[in-house]
């Protein structure tokens, strides 16, 4: 009979944690250590503070200039910007020079000023990242952008490490987690049962997932700062929001984007993506 392992790692500013049905705790312990391996040069590649990350190259380039990618940095940037034309950019991964100065205002208490929030308005809009996926390269058509991969990139993480434990290792009764607020389930074990809770709603049944994951914005998850990139104006308080879909990268970036959508938006993407689902 199996027994349920755990096994916990810090990257991305959070804490990854896997827990896995297996007969063998030596080889589950092996394969962590890979696991941990593998997002630890995700993060190398994918984080804006890393030196020399495509990510850092990037954000200091010159306008229209081409950066190269390494294939992670690439595809995890694609997937991004398509989630930003899925929710007619709800989603963004520039809103980093309007986040950065809603937090130096807060910092310094000082008031917004509409003049200087209208200027870093015009370094943010997804369509103003280019992809040429003949060189792998990328480029930014507005002076002061910034990328920012953090809202999905945590996501695209235990997408791939998944894709590892499925393909490289054939251990599928598997769920991951990044930080609590998203998580991704492969196979439900066969002795066990992986559940997940939905914290800060009043959701009595827990989820049972099955090759999908959920994950989580708002209030009472760590560290969770929205910013609407439409507007540049934060988004107001309100409860969690939780979104389930068939990869983790989506699930991260749909709960920051449904937070910003109105309802009729909302479902018109739940209607045009069936297998997506909104908990709030």
């Amino acid at each position: 009979m199996s027994s349920i392992q755990k096994f916990a790692h810090h990257a991305m500013a959070t804490k990854f944690e896997m827990f896995v049905a297996s007969d063998s705790n030596d080889n589950a312990k092996h394969v962590a250590v890979e696991l941990w391996n593998e997002i630890d040069r995700l993060e190398n590649e994918l984080s804006r503070f890393r030196e020399g990350s495509d990510i850092w190259r990037l954000n200091r380039s010159q306008t229209n200039t081409w950066v190269r990618f390494g294939l992670d940095a690439f595809e995890c940037l694609k997937q991004a910007l398509d989630i930003s034309a899925a929710t007619n950019g709800a989603f963004d991964p520039t809103i980093g020079p309007l986040f950065r100065y809603w937090r130096e205002c807060q910092d310094n208490q000082v008031k917004v000023d509409p003049k200087v929030l209208s200027e870093a308005k015009k370094a943010v809009g997804w369509q103003k990242i280019i992809l040429d996926e003949d060189s792998i390269s990328v480029k930014m058509l507005a002076d002061h952008m910034q990328l920012d991969l953090g809202g999905v990139g945590k996501g695209y993480a235990l997408d791939t490490v998944a894709e590892l434990l499925l393909d490289d290792w054939e251990m599928n009764e598997v769920m991951l987690s990044a930080g609590g607020s998203t998580v991704l389930v492969l196979d439900q074990p066969v002795d066990e049962v992986w559940d997940v809770g939905l914290g800060g709603l009043d959701w009595k049944e827990p989820l049972l997932l099955n090759h999908s994951a959920v994950s989580g914005s708002g209030m009472g998850v760590q560290g969770e700062h929205i910013i609407n990139p439409r507007t540049g104006n934060p988004v107001p308080k309100q409860n969690r929001v939780w979104a389930l879909a068939k990869t983790a990268a989506t699930s991260d970036a749909l709960s920051t984007a449904f937070m910003v959508m109105n309802q009729e938006e909302i479902n018109t993407y739940l209607l045009e993506n069936p297998e997506t689902q909104i908990f709030c």
